[in-house]
């Protein structure tokens, strides 16, 4: 008696194919895991990097607004000098605090664009990988300025914004 998935069989000629076409089916398989493992990694790294960078604007606007609130309380109960005093050290923390907030979110955004280079990388996705790559060359250069301008002491448009309307 024959087995009915005995090698040669009706089942192994038909539906499983010659062995290259299995190997085929293997590959493929392998190709489709691989694949899902690089969505996985993508999507793991931007909830990771957007959770972290969340906290931080959390925790930046709490600061910030604690800044305008002592800012304006000088400026109702200490008199000039007292409010300028208070609006020139809240401006130095305020700044110094949104540069580092800037500097923070530029390197979020490379380890975001390192998860989507890998990702692409395991999905074969050429196209992916060189978008990515562009990403990556522009976020270190976002990077780089924003790191001249905290050196320097510039401020951003943010900043400056968010900076205390209380004055003497």
């Amino acid at each position: 008696m024959v087995e009915p998935f005995a090698p040669g069989t009706f089942y192994d000629a038909v539906v499983l194919g010659p062995p290259l076409t299995r190997a085929g089916f293997i590959g493929n398989g392998i190709a489709s895991a691989v694949s899902a493992v690089g969505d996985v990694v993508e999507s793991v790294v931007d909830a990771v990097t957007d959770t972290v960078e969340d906290g931080i604007n959390w925790a930046v606007d709490g600061i910030q607004s604690g800044i305008q609130a002592g800012s304006e309380w000088l400026y109702e109960h200490a008199g000039r000098i007292g409010c300028g005093i208070g609006n020139f050290l809240g401006g130095l923390i305020d700044g110094a605090l949104q540069g580092l907030q800037d500097l923070l979110h530029d390197g979020l955004d490379l380890v975001r664009d390192l998860g989507h280079i890998f990702g692409s990388i395991l999905r074969l996705d050429l196209p992916g990988l060189l978008e990515d790559l562009g990403n990556l060359l522009s976020d270190i250069a976002d990077l780089i300025l924003d790191a001249a301008r905290f050196i320097t002491g510039g401020t951003s448009s943010a900043a400056l914004s968010s900076t205390s309307s209380a004055r003497p």
